[in-house]
């Protein structure tokens, strides 16, 4: 029995078969799927991947071998198309320069935003133009046995790529820093070096990293029945390293959409700041909730009170009322002409944050 072929002899070419019924192997059909897979992926978010080269770090004096002080390097990813990326803690802690090469070859320099070596991710952001970001799949559909793509950007030259499966869900991992990181992806594709901090894809050209908190539409969310709801939280690391959580709020003003963030201490319960914003409210009447005097207040008040939530009371009558109601823990005043919008922006921050109740109350330091 012979297999399919071609011989080339001269000119003639010679094509030996099977007399009778040519057996067509399945697997060969497995295997073009598979690899187009890998491909797809691999040609859609390759655009995204990026050299990181650590330049000077805090750690590293100037050697006669390192007269710069120079780190080392890694892999990133562009996840907003106004140039913000995703890394590993490990790729850029303590950086002071960096420098990030474009998949196009454009060399750019980067700013640390962010850096939790806790659970050994970091955020960086450059100044470019005609940026292609990576979307986010759920890694909470991820399932043992899924094939997932590896890709990096070690050199600046070129991406690289290795394939393999979803080997486990669930795991731990200790960080660097020594704490324990929970719910970790296990793979067996393979990770060439400098590939640390690149995306680990599904077929889709899907980062597995959960669901973005830039793509959640608040609004979507709210509408959708409490234990079904996928709400955003944000964590802001401060220069001297304490950790603030950040939960957005969207609610409706008296003509029009308002929305904010408000930030927490660590104790879950007192905020550390507050801003707001608006379209369409009214001059005078209620439009000042983005100014600075207006929000200040709301630094410091506490949002819990013997372990019930009670958010922010927003209290009319002008400058001083909630001195006069005597309630300067949890109140600050509201806008003078603007009770209507301040009313709605008290019942906005209780009713946004009363969906990370729970969360709250077992997160608090």
């Amino acid at each position: 029995m012979f297999d399919k072929f071609d011989l080339l002899a001269g000119d003639e070419e010679l094509i030996v078969k099977e007399s009778q019924n040519e057996v067509e192997n399945p697997d060969l059909d497995l295997l073009d799927s598979y690899s187009k897979s890998v491909i797809n992926a691999a040609a859609k978010i390759s655009p995204s991947v990026v050299n990181i080269n650590v330049l000077s770090r805090k750690d590293i004096r100037p050697s006669r071998r390192n007269p710069e002080g120079r780190g080392g390097s890694g892999s990133g990813f562009i996840f907003t198309p106004d140039g913000f990326i995703l890394t590993n803690s490990h790729v850029v802690h303590n950086a002071t320069k960096l420098e990030v090469i474009l998949n196009d070859g454009r060399k750019v320099n980067a700013d640390l935003i962010g850096d939790d070596p806790d659970t050994d991710l970091a955020v960086i952001r450059i100044d470019g133009h005609n940026l292609q970001a990576v979307g986010f799949g759920n890694s909470g559909k991820v399932k043992v046995g899924q094939l997932v793509i590896a890709i990096g950007n070690p050199y600046g030259f070129q991406t690289t790529v290795t394939a393999g499966v979803v080997s486990a869900l669930g795991r731990s991992l200790r960080a660097q820093s020594g704490r324990l990181i929970d719910n970790v992806i296990q793979t067996d594709a393979a990770l060439n070096p400098g590939n640390s901090g690149g995306p680990l894809v599904n077929s889709k050209g899907e980062e597995i990293k959960g669901k973005a908190a830039f793509d959640i539409n608040l609004k979507q969310e709210y509408k959708k029945d409490t234990e079904q709801r996928e709400l955003p939280l944000y964590e802001a690391t401060l220069e001297d390293g304490t950790i603030k959580l950040i939960i957005p709020l969207t609610g409706k003003g008296l003509w029009g959409p308002i929305w904010g963030y408000v930030a927490l201490e660590s104790d879950m319960n007192t905020l550390y700041g507050a801003v707001f914003d608006h379209k369409g409210e009214t001059p005078g009447l209620g439009a000042d909730i983005n100014k600075d005097w207006f929000q200040k207040p709301f630094t410091g008040k506490t949002i819990f009170e013997d372990g019930k939530l009670i958010g922010i009371r927003v209290h009319k009558g002008g400058k001083g009322a909630a001195l006069a109601a005597n309630d300067t823990e949890h109140g600050v005043d509201a806008i003078s002409g603007g009770t209507i919008t301040s009313k709605a922006l008290e019942a906005m921050i209780f009713d946004c944050i009363s969906s990370y109740k729970t969360y709250l109350e077992n997160n608090k330091k």
